[in-house]
């Protein structure tokens, strides 16, 4: 073996360098951006008392990660909604749209009510109220 094969062998590229801790750096981000979560809540109530709630959650960098029922009438709501990998403003407006078509109610009585967090930067259930207001819904915040 020559040492110029000998020095190629021990330089090795920048990625056989780095590999796992560029690999470590991306999945400690992944974790934290997934244990980190917001969410928010929608839900409506028929006056037979049937409720449709549907839970959104979202990631540090704003991103819908998961959607999923909060009650056993929502999983229509679910399947319509367009939430994964959108940002904020789109899922809430997408699974509030669905919401009010799973329903089935269209006569204006839709009252929505929402409640969670909507900007990455601390934006309250006001301002979800006053965004899904701004978009044509009758909403109100949630009553804790």
């Amino acid at each position: 073996m020559k040492a110029s094969d000998l020095q190629k062998e021990e330089k090795g590229g920048f990625w056989q360098r780095y590999k796992f801790l560029i690999i470590g750096i991306l999945g400690a981000l992944l974790l934290l951006a997934t244990l980190s979560t917001q969410n928010v809540i929608l839900s409506y109530q028929l006056e037979d008392g049937t409720q449709y709630a549907v839970k959104l959650d979202y990631s540090t960098f704003g991103m819908c990660i998961r959607c999923y029922p909060g009650t056993k009438n929502a999983n229509d709501v679910v399947e319509k909604a367009i939430f994964f990998g959108v940002g904020k403003k789109k899922s809430v407006l997408s699974a509030a749209r669905a919401l009010q078509e799973v329903a089935g109610v269209d006569d204006g009585s839709f009252r929505l009510q929402a409640g969670g967090i909507l900007g990455n930067n601390g934006q309250t259930t006001n301002e979800l109220v006053a965004y899904l207001t701004s978009q044509g819904f009758d909403a109100a915040a949630v009553s804790e």
